[in-house]
């Protein structure tokens, strides 16, 4: 299924993206507008402190803060913040997106990208074989505390 598809085929009341380059003005002309065609309730958006920056230059972006969310992150040892990770979930249902591409036109369309797309419905047991795999992990760090690396991750 084509990804801007998926993102317009249900009413999602939970949606959050992450990206590195961002374009705001793409969003709202592509993603976001797919999105409230769907019925949707706004979207999250969590990316690079510096593609944020870039981004809210932009000419053409004028509905952040009223429709979507945008939330800069910063990683607090060298390097961005990287991954292209898109989900899209209601009481109902939930689809998990993650691939090569940025929130960008060049990201959904233009360049050769990877995505995979991921549901309970058929890949439910490697869904579960992952969470289980970063919860042993996180159980494994609580267990013999140490220094934090400094990577970005999301807490359970």
């Amino acid at each position: 299924m084509n990804p801007v598809d998926l993102v317009s085929s249900a009413p999602w009341t939970r949606v959050v993206l992450t990206t590195y380059a961002l374009s705001l003005s793409f969003f709202e002309a592509v993603i976001l507008d797919a999105l409230l065609r769907g019925r949707a309730r706004g979207a999250l958006i969590l990316s690079d402190l510096e593609g944020v920056r870039a981004a809210l230059s932009e000419e053409g972006a004028r509905r952040v803060g009223r429709d979507y969310e945008i939330s800069p992150v910063v990683c607090n040892r060298p390097g961005v913040f990287h991954p292209k990770i898109s989900v899209l979930s209601n009481d109902v249902d939930t689809h998990l997106m993650i691939g090569s591409g940025d929130l960008t036109f060049s990201g959904w369309g233009a360049n050769l990208e990877v995505i995979e797309h991921l549901h309970p419905s058929w890949s439910a047991p490697l869904i579960a074989a992952t969470m289980a795999g970063r919860r042993s992990s996180v159980s494994r760090r609580r267990a013999r505390p140490r220094a934090a690396s400094g990577r970005w991750s999301l807490r359970t």
